[in-house]
């Protein structure tokens, strides 16, 4: 009885200290209430409102106006779950007392097409149905509901955390130069999206195919989540960056090139159709959840010793999936992080041409000539094999031949072209297919007739001549581990009468050789170990809108004029030297290229890469040019090489 009694004592005591502090509480804060009018249930607190919910009131028509006051309390205030996941909303208008917004009040609102703001708001504003800071600086939060392209406005310096996530209606997005920081997962779920756009004046980003980059080009920072097919990262990117790739559902095929250090957390987050990946030998660390939710991911190639791992790289990949690792590689386990572990082994390309006058050749391979120099044979037949060492796959080719064009394809060492027929073969095309295919690049050029050797193609590309009846005279192949760096320069791999190309061609005069015939796109014109001076260069543009201008800096007379489009810069018939020479475009070629440039110069030998009007070359020396490579690169691209020491002065 004792102890009931204490009891009840007790539970009298605690009751009416609740009472006092819920009338004590009551002093401060209003129950829930709702608003009858508008569906907006909210409290009140030291005389201001705060907004907790919504609930459609009947005959709503979609677009909310947020009263100045509830309950004779100036709204000021909005729970972050307040409107989340109300599919029912259309548009919504922010008070002007309302502090400490942010992009997650909105989730889920999957119909809001616009947010608007009080203009008397001291906080922030709206602009079309975006929102931002109150100074334009920030954008803050477009809602999931716009459709179609956007532009971010000039003044926009900050682009929020998840300020587009799950605007899967978007198909563009354009981002003006004022742009200087674009905070992590701001594109995350954006299905829709298919390019990303960057004005070229911003100091900051840049885009290439619709990709977001740092202007560097070392760090990816967004693809967008509605690209599809296959993704090849340029040389130069050295990062992936936080959920680069996240949620590119629709992509079968990335390759990562050479050179990629790093992939960060959630890179590769539920690309749900990539079913394998080339991991090249530069990565020594991989983040967390970098590939997390790859569900048909089976397998994943290492080609360098073992990175640093973070936390559950592979979690919830294809049932079997495994990590396979080049033969000889260091610091692999079996299993390794959890996963099951392989090796497996490199492999080599053979081939052989059949040549006029000669038959058939030896088989040579891994990027050694076949066919003839200087011989003017042509190439009728070739084979193609692989070596391969616990790996599958084979390799596909088919040639193009005099007055029967495109032949079909053939594999793994079967003839393409003709025998006994004295036909020329004109161009080829060579790819890979089954597990070579993601594990290496094939990579191949051709010498042709009147051109001589051309640009090296890869994985199905034309290489050769179409529309000249150029005969090919030799031709290499070689495999490179994928998104390696190619063997040599890639441009003007193949030429077509009929389908002009984006190219710089030029020309130079040569001390006793005179005028050389045309390259183009970074082939060498000039002389090697002949200690042969350039006399004359001329430079023009072949399909691209826009100019070219260019100047020489020449013996006993110093900078020449600038010539312009084909002109001749330098001498003729005075037997003077060129030292030095400025490139520059003009109009809308500067607009979408940089130009690049190096010289071969006496006693320096080729120096680096000078580009849009730099000098390359030498002065205060008497040092004659004997040779110069020009090449197109994409605004903003990386440079061809290194760039440092491009001219040097006495």
């Amino acid at each position: 009885m004792k102890n009931t009694r204490s009891v009840r004592i007790l539970s009298i005591v605690m009751s009416f200290f609740i009472v006092i502090g819920v009338i004590a509480f009551n002093k401060e804060t209003v129950s829930a209430a709702t608003d009858a009018t508008t569906g907006l249930i909210y409290t009140i607190s030291s005389g201001k409102a705060t907004i907790n919910g919504f609930t459609a009131p009947a005959g709503f028509s979609g677009s909310l106006v947020i009263p100045t006051t509830l309950g004779s309390a100036t709204v000021t205030a909005i729970s972050s779950d307040a409107f989340r996941g109300k599919s029912n909303l259309t548009s919504i208008t922010i008070p002007s007392g309302v502090i400490g917004l942010s992009e997650s009040y909105f989730d889920g609102s999957v119909s809001l097409a616009a947010i608007n703001v009080d203009s008397a708001n001291a906080n922030y504003k709206s602009t079309d149905g975006v929102l931002y800071n109150k100074d334009g600086t920030t954008l803050i939060c477009c809602p999931v509901g716009k459709t179609g392209t956007f532009s971010i406005p000039s003044g926009v310096t900050t682009i929020g955390f998840y300020a587009f996530e799950l605007c899967t209606s978007l198909s563009s997005i354009t981002i003006p130069g004022s742009v200087t920081s674009i905070e992590n997962s701001t594109f995350d779920g954006c299905t829709s999206l298919t390019s990303i756009s960057v004005d070229a004046a911003n100091a900051t980003y840049k885009s290439v195919d619709g990709i977001l980059y740092t202007k560097d080009g070392t760090t990816l920072i967004c693809c967008p989540a509605g690209k599809s097919g296959s993704v090849t990262i340029p040389s130069g990117v050295t990062t992936i960056g936080f959920s680069g790739f996240s949620s590119c559902s629709e992509l079968t095929n990335i390759t990562i090139p050479s050179g990629v250090t790093s992939i960060d957390n959630y890179a590769f987050y539920s690309c749900s159709n990539l079913s394998s990946i080339a991991i090249p030998s530069s990565v020594t660390n991989i983040g967390d959840y970098a590939f997390y939710s790859c569900f048909v991911l089976s397998n994943a190639y290492f080609y360098g010793n073992a990175p640093t791992m973070g936390a559950e790289v592979f979690y919830d990949c294809a049932s079997g999936f495994t990590v396979r690792y080049l033969k000889d590689k260091t610091g692999y386990t079996n299993p390794w992080y959890g996963y099951p572990t392989a090796t497996f082994y490199t492999a080599s390309v053979s081939y052989r041409t059949h040549v006029q006058d000669v038959g058939w050749q030896e088989y040579v391979s891994d990027g050694a000539v076949s066919g003839t120099s200087a011989q003017s044979k042509r190439l009728e037949a070739i084979n193609i094999k692989l070596d391969l060492q616990g790996i599958t796959g084979g390799i596909e080719y088919r040639t193009h031949v005099q007055d029967i064009g495109w032949q079909d394809w053939v594999a793994n060492d079967a003839l393409s072209g003709t025998s006994g027929q004295s036909k020329r073969l004109e161009a080829i095309q060579i790819r890979l297919t089954g597990e070579a295919a993601t594990l290496y690049d094939v990579y191949y050029r051709v010498h042709a007739q009147n051109v001589g050797w051309m640009g090296w193609a890869k994985n199905g590309e034309s290489s050769g001549t179409a529309g000249y009846s150029y005969r090919l005279e030799a031709i290499e192949v070689k495999l490179v581990a994928k998104g390696g760096a190619a063997p040599g320069e890639t441009a003007w791999s193949f030429i077509n009468k009929y389908e002009p190309v984006d190219a710089v061609l030029y020309k130079t005069h040569v001390q006793d050789v005179g005028w050389q015939g045309y390259v183009a796109n970074g082939a060498t014109s000039g002389t090697s170990g002949e200690s042969k001076r350039l006399e004359g260069i001329q430079i023009k543009l072949n399909n691209i809108a826009g100019g070219i201008e260019y100047r020489t800096h020449v013996q006993d007379y110093g900078w020449m004029d600038w010539a312009s489009n084909d002109a001749m810069s330098g001498t003729s018939g005075q037997s003077k030297r060129l030292e030095a020479i400025q490139i520059r475009l003009t109009g809308a070629a500067a607009d979408t290229y940089d130009i690049y440039y190096c010289v071969h110069a006496e006693n320096t030998g080729w120096l680096d890469w000078a580009k849009n009007g730099q000098s390359a070359g030498t002065a205060g020396f008497g040092y004659r040019l004997e040779a110069i490579q020009i090449v197109l690169v994409a605004k903003g691209g990386p440079a061809p090489g290194m760039t440092a020491r491009a001219f040097v002065q006495g």
